[in-house]
C-alpha cells in the first residue's frame, strides 16, 4: 500500500462538501467504485476502478489474472494500457503536467498516475486521481485503500515527478476532445472502425496522416475504410501510397488487389499483387489464398479457385472460425459454379 502524508485538517467527506459549495475551487468525480487492492496489484485495482466507472463489471482480479506479471510482482504500464484498449476504450500513455491532469478531471475523467514511493530501490505505485483543489493545493486520489485519500500538491509532485509524470488515461472514445499525436490518433481511429462509426474512424485516420505522412499504417487503415465504403477507387490509390512507403507491406498488396477484384479490372495484375503479399508474409497465406481464389473465379478458372480456397482452409487452425467460414463459402460458391458447368457440357 502507498505510504502518503495527507492533509491535515482535511479528509475526503470535508473536501467533498466544499468543492460542492465552490466548484470554482476546483473539482471531483461523483460515482468512482474504489475497492481495497490485494497485495500487488494496485495497477489492476487502479485500472478496474476506472473501468467500473465506466461501466464494466469487472473486479482487479480479473484484470489481475490476464496481465499481473508474478516475477515482478506487478503489472507493466502497456500491458494496462492496452487492456483497456482491447475493452473499446481509448487509453493512452503520457508523460504529462497538473494542468493537464486537472483538465482531465474537469472533464469527469478519472486518471490513472504512477507514483515512485522508495527511490532507492525504485518502487512505484498506481493510483487513481479523480478531484482536486486548487485553492488549498490538494488532490483527491484512490491509493488503494478502502477510503480515498486527500494528498498535498507538494507530496503528490514530488513522488509523482519522480514517475517522470506518468499518466494514464482512459475513457470511452467520445470522451476524447483534447489534441493527440498521430499514434494516438490512428488508436482512436482504430476504436471507431471497431465499432463501425466509419465516418468518425476516418476523419481520425485523416488527422493522423495530416501529422505524419511518413507513416505507412495509417495509409492502410484509411484505404480499408474506403474499401469498406466500396470507394475501391480511393483505396486503390491509398494502398498503391502504402507501397510506395513500404514496398514489403504484404497486406497493402493483397488489398489491393481486392479492389481490383471488385472492380473486375487488370485481374492478371491482381494475381501478382496476391503473389507478392504470400511472398511477403507467408504466415497470412490463407488470406491470401482466399483472395486469389476470388481472382481465378473471377476469370473463370474454376478448378484453380477451388484449389486455392481448400490450401487456404488447411492454413487456418480451427480457432480462427470467421476467416474459416468466409472461405468456406467462397468455397461452396466455386463447387457450385463447376458443378452448373459440368451441367451446362452435358
Amino acid at each position: 500500500i502507498l505510504s502518503l502524508s495527507s492533509c491535515a485538517g482535511y479528509n475526503y467527506l470535508t473536501l467533498k462538501e466544499r468543492l460542492n459549495k465552490d466548484k470554482a475551487k476546483g473539482h471531483y468525480i461523483k460515482g468512482l467504485d474504489f475497492k481495497k487492492q490485494r497485495r500487488h496489484l494496485c495497477g489492476p485495482a487502479a485500472l478496474a476502478s476506472v473501468l467500473r466507472f465506466w461501466g464494466e463489471d469487472i473486479t482487479q482480479d480479473d484484470i489481475a489474472d490476464e496481465i499481473y506479471l508474478s516475477n515482478i510482482r506487478g503489472t507493466l504500464t502497456f500491458d494496462l494500457e492496452n487492456y483497456a484498449y482491447n475493452k473499446g476504450y481509448f487509453s493512452q500513455i503520457s508523460h504529462s503536467d497538473i494542468h493537464t491532469l486537472g483538465e482531465r478531471i474537469k472533464e469527469n475523467i478519472p486518471v490513472i498516475v504512477m507514483h515512485q514511493i522508495y527511490p532507492i530501490i525504485r518502487k512505484y505505485h498506481y493510483l487513481v486521481v479523480f478531484g482536486y483543489d486548487d485553492t488549498d493545493d490538494i488532490i483527491l486520489a484512490y491509493t488503494g485503500k478502502e477510503k480515498p485519500q486527500v494528498i498535498s500538491y507538494f507530496h503528490f509532485m514530488r513522488k509523482w515527478k519522480s514517475a517522470d509524470y506518468w499518466m494514464l488515461v482512459v475513457c470511452p472514445p467520445e470522451k476524447v476532445n483534447w489534441e493527440l499525436d498521430a499514434y494516438y490518433q490512428n488508436r482512436l481511429a482504430l476504436l471507431y472502425e471497431r465499432k463501425g462509426r466509419l465516418d468518425k474512424a476516418k476523419i481520425n485516420y485523416e488527422k493522423a496522416i495530416s501529422k505524419d505522412k511518413t507513416e505507412p499504417t495509417y495509409y492502410f487503415n484509411l484505404g480499408n475504410i474506403y474499401m469498406k465504403e466500396k470507394d475501391f477507387d480511393e483505396a486503390i490509390s491509398l494502398y498503391k501510397r502504402v507501397i510506395d512507403l513500404d514496398s514489403n507491406f504484404a497486406d497493402a498488396y493483397n488489398n489491393l488487389a481486392f479492389c481490383l477484384y471488385e472492380k473486375s479490372q487488370d485481374l492478371d495484375k491482381a494475381r501478382e499483387y496476391v503473389d507478392r503479399a504470400i511472398e511477403l508474409n507467408p504466415e497470412s497465406r490463407g488470406y491470401y489464398l482466399d483472395t486469389l481464389g476470388l481472382i481465378c473465379l473471377k476469370q473463370g478458372d474454376i478448378d484453380k479457385a477451388i484449389s486455392l480456397y481448400k490450401q487456404a482452409l488447411k492454413s487456418f487452425d480451427d480457432g480462427d472460425k470467421k476467416a474459416l467460414s468466409i472461405i468456406y463459402e467462397h468455397l461452396k460458391v466455386a463447387l457450385e459454379a463447376r458443378r452448373k458447368t459440368q451441367d451446362y457440357r452435358k
